[in-house]
């Protein structure tokens, strides 16, 4: 019976007037006055329907006692007569225009639970984030493993005068694709605490953020929580996070130190100016990573500046033109595009790439000049951009990879650190072409190194 005269979230709008829906609760919270904040002005939540359909709602203050023992997460309802309204908010937790709204002569009816996730998990892809084609305005939901984490770290708000604290982490996928994730004060305390609880324990550190929100920094994307609307999940008892370990081991994941608990990165300062493996460009003559400051001269224009890049690996991918199977006998020609990679680690796998930064800089410093190669992640930060938003914008270097844009062609001038890798094989071939790990434009950081410079010249 209960389920007569139910109409589906998807099917109501703002002029429906008497319906019913049959809904989960899967997230609720306070929102406060804005001009009051100790005031509560309504208890906003998102709810789900049988066919998974989502939808924000709100409960005003003033009709609120009336309701708030009904509004449990996980409860499954029946609400009669409530009115839809446009959900105009600059920024949205789910993916849909309308809002629903309780009101005085609404009823909320505690129902039988009609099955489904309890969450209603919908996770994005780390290509559509890194590929900036996520919706703007709507959070996301992202399931990961850890690969290194930041120190923790103290923000002032000049304005407010609060000291917030943040974390930031790498998170991977099932395709090894990397994206950083931001947690701050609570959330960035109970994955710290996740962290001292899994250490030394031989498991996989399984990371789900909830109504997260991608952002863009110096062209590297950023997946942050939404102040107390987001829901943080480490190695939660779940069969989403069974089914992601499962594929973890499917894909030879193996768990070490960087997969249970990251690899402590350092930060910028620690990692450029504690070491002492500073160096001219002349000195580098042996198996090692070494830190150089330098000058960009120039880059090299022949060399193009991007390439189709395997997800998985990085290295660049190749497409082969097959006959389809079914059109071979008779004669039609239809072909399709195949996807190879010759890397290892994607035999026997499916191939996706993206877009990805190779730009051939020319370095100088005080004691000679050599060639440096930037690739994508490193150079996201210092081009500001993410290659799709360069080719939207110009969209005649999709077709010319040997035409250099202005915002690439900007970087020559800019004094660099640079963490390089010396392998054998260039010391063998002497071939002075070396690979980027890491780099800062830190003025303090380059400041300090430069010292060095100007020490090591006259000692």
């Amino acid at each position: 019976m209960e389920n007569q005269n139910i109409t589906m979230l998807r099917a109501v709008d703002a002029f429906q007037e008497q319906f019913s829906v049959k809904v989960r609760v899967i997230r609720v919270w306070e929102h406060p006055e804005r001009r009051n904040p100790s005031q509560l002005y309504s208890m906003d939540m998102i709810l789900i329907d049988e066919e998974g359909t989502k939808m924000e709602a709100n409960c005003l203050n003033c009709v609120l006692p009336q309701f708030l023992l009904a509004l449990v997460e996980k409860r499954c309802l029946i609400v009669r007569n409530p009115t839809i309204g446009f959900n105009n908010s600059r920024c949205k937790y789910v993916d849909n225009q309308n809002r629903l709204c309780f009101q005085s002569t609404t009823q909320a009816i505690e129902c039988e639970n009609f099955g489904g996730s309890p969450y209603g998990f919908d996770f994005v892809s780390f290509a559509d984030i890194l590929n900036n084609t996520v919706i703007s305005n709507v959070t996301v939901d992202v399931i990961s493993y850890l690969t290194r984490s930041f120190p923790k770290e103290t923000v002032t708000n000049k304005a407010s005068g609060k000291q917030p604290v943040k974390v930031t982490i790498e998170i991977s996928d099932l395709e090894r694709r990397t994206v950083f994730l931001t947690l701050w004060d609570q959330y960035c305390d109970q994955v710290l605490s996740f962290f001292e609880s899994i250490k030394g324990k031989n498991v996989h550190a399984i990371i789900i953020l909830q109504f997260g929100k991608v952002k863009w920094w110096n062209g590297v994307a950023y997946v942050n929580n939404s102040y107390t609307v987001s829901r943080l999940f480490c190695n939660h008892d779940c069969p989403k996070v069974d089914e992601f370990r499962n594929s973890l081991i499917a894909n030879s994941v193996e768990v070490s130190e960087s997969t249970s608990l990251g690899s402590m990165a350092k930060s910028v300062e620690e990692e450029f100016l504690e070491g002492k493996d500073f160096f001219n460009i002349s000195d580098v003559f042996s198996i090692t990573t070494v830190i150089v400051v330098g000058n960009i001269m120039g880059i090299y224009k022949d060399e193009g500046w991007f390439y189709e890049g395997c997800n998985r690996c990085n290295k660049k991918i190749n497409k082969v033109v097959h006959l389809n199977d079914d059109t071979q006998e008779s004669g039609s020609g239809v072909t399709k595009e195949v996807l190879t990679c010759l890397s290892d680690r994607c035999a026997f796998k499916t191939i996706t790439f993206s877009l990805k930064y190779k730009i051939q800089l020319r370095v100088q410093d005080p004691s000679a000049s050599v060639t440096l190669t930037l690739f994508d992640r490193e150079a996201r930060k210092l081009v500001g951009k993410s290659i799709e938003d360069i080719l939207i914008a110009n969209p005649e270097f999709r077709s010319d990879a040997l035409k250099i844009p202005a915002k690439v062609d900007a970087l020559v001038g800019q004094n660099v650190a640079f963490k390089i890798d010396v392998t054998s094989y260039v010391l063998k071939y002497n071939i002075h072409k070396y690979g980027i790990t890491k780099l800062t434009v830190d003025p303090n950081v380059i400041s300090q190194l430069q010292e060095k410079q100007l020490l090591e010249q006259y000692c």
